[in-house]
């Protein structure tokens, strides 16, 4: 049985990215707007995107380390959601953007159980296959 790093690291940022910024209607600015369509402003795009996929997946990968991960894996957790807050800061202003901060708070804790059902596949016997198409 194979476990990709990546499967988990997207299904994670398609949660934040679902929960915090489409379902808020915020457009996250990117390199490569002029190359977005008009009905795709809404969330992340492009380098965005892809940063944070590969900080997530990263985290991931490096929490496969420790025997037991949970505790790297919350700090993990809590950068990524430091990340959003970071955006949402950047892109509504500090005011506004601090009205998301519970918001953030929650989907983190869904992501720590995606997370830790990462690691329940690992911890069975899965071989994990970190990168995009075994990149």
């Amino acid at each position: 049985m194979e476990v990709w790093s990546r499967n988990y690291a997207g299904e994670i940022c398609e949660l934040f990215e679902e929960e915090i910024f489409i379902k808020n209607d915020i457009c996250v600015p990117s390199p490569e707007d002029d190359e977005r369509d008009e009905d795709d402003m809404i969330g992340l795009y492009g380098s965005t995107w892809y940063d944070f996929i590969d900080m997530v997946e990263d985290d991931l990968v490096d929490g496969c380390e420790y025997e037991n991960p949970e505790e790297e894996i919350k700090v993990a957790v809590a950068s990524w959601g430091a990340y959003c807050s970071g955006i949402l800061d950047e892109v509504l202003g500090e005011v506004e953007g601090g009205e998301y901060r519970a918001l953030v708070a929650r989907v983190c804790e869904d992501a720590l159980e995606i997370c830790r059902e990462f690691y329940a596949e690992l911890n069975k016997g899965a071989c994990l296959i970190s990168g995009e198409f075994g990149d």
